[in-house]
Parts: structure tokens; sequence; C-alpha cells
């Protein structure tokens, strides 16, 4: 449902070539996904309204811009291209094929300007959703600014591991270059969502680590945010 193997081509060979994808969208399974001016996180962020910004990669020095952010490692400014998604397939696009439809107990999932806040939905105050981290802040580096001017949209998989992973909801090991599962390895139900959470968010002021982020937000419910 997500590649056609006769079709892919070999990504790790030339990291950020765009031009080298190995999915497809399963409603177009002759044409590869990502590979097109539009079909990048770089386009389905702007065509709406908002911005895309990479997250870091493992051993980024976060203070720094330009530093090494995803998908490759290399280092490049928040600035550019690259980073605000131009090598990185539209993945919302691709996995909202099939999740934008609820199954069994499972909520669809929104991602449009009414629905998630992680995809096209403005942001709340950082009063409410704990103050964002670098790089999303005004310069992109720890230690700055909320910033309450900007609207980021981010790919499904700066959060998700869709072949596979040990915690609840494919949630990645890594997020944001913070390996969270050197702290809690499985994240599983319950209070230890918190750490996982925290490589996008400070603690302050109300996600401690006794609370369960998940009672208060999840993906298709719209009153949880």
């Amino acid at each position: 449902g997500c590649h056609n193997i006769h079709k892919a081509k070999a990504n790790w060979r030339a990291p950020g070539d765009p031009g080298d994808t190995a999915i497809s969208r399963p409603s177009d399974h002759d044409s590869l996904w990502g590979d097109g001016a539009g079909e990048t996180m770089q386009q389905y962020a702007t065509s709406n309204g908002a911005t895309y910004r990479a997250p870091f990669y493992v051993g980024a020095v976060i203070t720094s811009d330009p530093a090494k952010h995803e998908p490759d490692g290399s280092v490049r400014s928040i600035y550019s291209n690259e980073v605000q998604g131009s090598i990185t397939p539209d993945y919302n696009s691709f996995c909202l094929s099939c999740h934008q439809y609820a199954v069994g107990s499972k909520n669809a999932i929104n991602f449009g300007v009414s629905g998630d806040k992680h995809g096209l939905a403005t942001a709340g105050s950082a009063g409410m959703q704990g103050q964002r981290m670098a790089p999303y802040t005004t310069d992109g580096t720890s230690g700055t600014s909320y910033d309450s001017s900007t609207n980021f949209a981010l790919s499904c998989l700066d959060c998700h591991e869709p072949h596979g992973s040990n915690n609840i909801y494919l949630l990645r090991s890594t997020v944001n270059g913070t390996n969270v599962n050197s702290v809690v390895n499985p994240i599983g139900t319950g209070t230890q969502t918190v750490y996982f959470c925290r490589g996008c968010h400070t603690s302050a002021p109300h996600n401690s680590t006794g609370q369960n982020c998940l009672n208060c937000h999840s993906h298709g419910v719209t009153s949880r945010f």
C-alpha cells in the first residue's frame, strides 16, 4: 500500500535528492510520491499558510544555526529550503491517503486548518501547549523567545516510525534529535508520554512527569487541543 517495488528508487544512495523516493500513494501506485515540486513538505505547508521546519538530527548542536537537521543530518540553516522541507516528501498527504478515515475505534486524523495543531491548525498560546523548543522558536536555537507569529506544520514522520516501533502508536525512539527511549523504553501509555512530548515542548507550564499528555491531546479529537 505504500511502495511500488518496480518504481521505487534507492533514496539512501543519494540522501537529500527528492528525485530518489521509495513511496507511492495507494491511489496512484504507478507514480512515485515526493519527487515533484508540489509533493514536498515545503509545498504542503506554504500552500496552506504554514511553515515546515525539519527537526534536529541526532547529535545536532541545537544552540547553533546552522545545525544538523533531518532528513539527512546535513548542517543547514533553518532558513534554507532544505530545512523548510524542499527535500522532504509530503508525508502528510501520503499518510492521510488512508488515515483520514476512521478504522474501528481509531479516529480519523484531521490535519486540516480545523483539526490537529501539529498539522495546519493555528497553534495555541505558549501557556496552553507548553512552550515550543528549538528549532520551533524565533531564531531556531534554544533559549529564544516563543515564536507566536509562525504556524508550524509537522510531518507525520517527525513523530512516527511507520515501519515499526516498541513505543505506543509507532512513536519514534528519537524525536527532534532527542533519544526519548534513553529515558523510558518503551514509551507506553500513562505518564510516560510526557517524555516523548518534551522532545519539542518544555515542561512548563503543565506537562509534569506525573501527567499523561494523551488525556488532553490526541489526533482526531479537536476539542482536546
